[in-house]
């Protein structure tokens, strides 16, 4: 993986508003988004942010304890209770949405070596700050 990106936040604005810039900058035939961190980092919001820059308003909410959302040309999953599914099957699930959507995972971190992903790390510094990592595969 290749580091594109590193940047700083310290506030939930300000992780809405890096998640809006951020699908500006990544190439456009990236379709599928992993995203990494601890609870609380700010994954959903992130995520939140780059949906909305995509024209969709729709209140988005973490899908943690349904595994996956489906928005207007997006499909949000979260992996984080899943336990007792293996790789190969995690993969077909989520290719069958890379069709014609973009896909964000979070706690996809299995997955960070698959080509032309992209997989963001959140890193909490503190209460309010964040360090964000963007790799391009």
């Amino acid at each position: 993986m290749k580091l594109v990106l590193k940047h700083k936040i310290s506030s939930v604005n300000e992780t809405i508003n890096f998640g809006k810039k951020l699908i500006e900058v990544l190439p456009k035939q990236s379709n599928l988004f992993f995203i990494q961190g601890e609870i609380g980092s700010g994954k959903t919001t992130l995520i939140k942010g780059i949906v909305n820059s995509l024209g969709i308003k729709d209140q988005i909410k973490s899908p943690t304890y349904g595994y996956k959302r489906t928005y207007d040309g997006v499909v949000h999953y979260d992996f984080f209770l899943i336990k007792k599914m293996n790789k190969k099957e995690l993969l077909s699930l989520i290719s069958e949405d890379l069709e014609n959507n973009k896909v964000f995972v979070e706690w996809g971190n299995k997955f960070s070596k698959l080509k032309n992903s992209i997989f963001i790390n959140i890193k909490i510094i503190d209460e309010n700050s964040r360090m964000i990592f963007v790799y391009k595969n």
